[in-house]
């Protein structure tokens, strides 16, 4: 059943969004010099991302401090200098190759890094209840290509929700052209994408998402953390904060809710679906608090893990959201 997500006419909200900007100017100019270098062999091309972000660390460069906020925030007097430039070093290593990999497939595709899902059985038990599953997908730094690859490889068909400004660009004119350099390449492991058009309510998408695990599908949803509810739920002596759109849309529906993560490990690209989150009966309120309370479990043994490939996950644990990027691209 595909989702009806046609093209709406620019509204009066839409208008305050620019059509280009200087940030769009500069990531083209990133991009024509990243393109060429994603086909060096791996081992250089790390080399060079650790060279360049070393450098970045010398002269304090503002795009690594929401990532510097993070660490601090979550490790405190752990994060130790030497620690933290590791970290940091990594975690850009990390945004490279997910950035290389993807920009690879233009002219190599098939020439994949191998990928892995784990937790498969927990899909299908959800599938066979007839009420349709929620992909609940954490930020992380790989998934917004390898989760659709993951699930596609088995041979899964997702609808994934997505607004229309997912990718590097939140202008009008970027998003057609600087973000589809993104999205053309996950729509190849996807079914459909259901879009959040400019300047228009979220609640259309939901209920294209509504209909779909009514059919049954396989709905994405990426954890993201603004919206107009969210929840903010105790995590290693701070707080997450996480929107409530995937646990309220599973009560509404009686979809299953599956937590995925993804990282890599050695040479492969894992997919991990843990099992369904449990919505207790009651008030809907006590049931998504249930649920995020869950799921920041799944994130503590993921930091525990993988503290460098948090990707845009790193701003649901920050104070102010918007600071760490996890907004609502996807």
């Amino acid at each position: 059943m595909p989702p009806a997500s046609g093209r709406t006419p620019v509204t009066a909200r839409a208008c305050a969004i620019p059509r280009w900007s200087s940030a769009d100017t500069l990531h083209a100019i990133q991009l024509a010099a990243i393109f060429p270098a994603a086909f060096l062999p791996e081992p250089l091309f790390i080399a060079l991302v650790r060279w360049r972000t070393q450098w970045q660390i010398r002269r304090r460069a503002p795009r690594l401090a929401p990532f510097a906020a993070t660490l601090l925030h979550l490790w405190g007097e752990e994060a130790e200098d030497g620690l933290l430039e590791a970290w940091l070093v990594n975690t850009q290593i990390h945004r490279a190759l997910a950035e290389r990999y993807l920009l690879r497939q233009y002219l190599l595709p098939h020439r994949r890094p191998p990928v892995r899902l784990r937790g498969r059985e927990h899909v299908a038990a959800a599938l066979a209840r007839g009420r349709g599953a929620i992909l609940w997908v954490a930020p992380t730094v790989y998934a917004s290509l390898f989760v659709k690859m993951a699930f596609a490889a088995e041979g899964f068909r997702v609808h994934h929700l997505s607004r229309w400004s997912h990718g590097p660009s939140r202008s009008l004119l970027g998003s057609r052209l600087l973000n589809r350099i993104y999205t053309r390449i996950e729509d190849r492991h996807l079914e459909a994408r259901v879009m959040i058009l400019p300047g228009r309510s979220p609640l259309a998408a939901t209920r294209t998402l509504r209909r779909l695990l009514e059919a049954n599908a396989l709905v994405s949803i990426t954890v993201i953390g603004t919206g107009d509810r969210v929840l903010r739920v105790p995590l290693r002596g701070h707080v997450m904060t996480v929107a409530q759109g995937a646990p309220r849309l599973a009560l509404a529906s009686g979809a299953a809710l599956l937590p995925v993560f993804c990282a890599r490990r050695g040479d492969v690209v894992e997919t991990r679906v843990s099992p369904p989150l449990a919505l207790p009966s009651g008030p809907a309120d006590r049931a998504v608090a249930a649920a995020g309370a869950a799921l920041a479990r799944c994130f503590e043994s993921f930091i525990a893990e993988f503290p460098d490939q948090l990707g845009r996950a790193a701003g649901l644990f920050l104070d102010d959201p918007e600071r760490g990027g996890a907004r609502g691209e996807e």
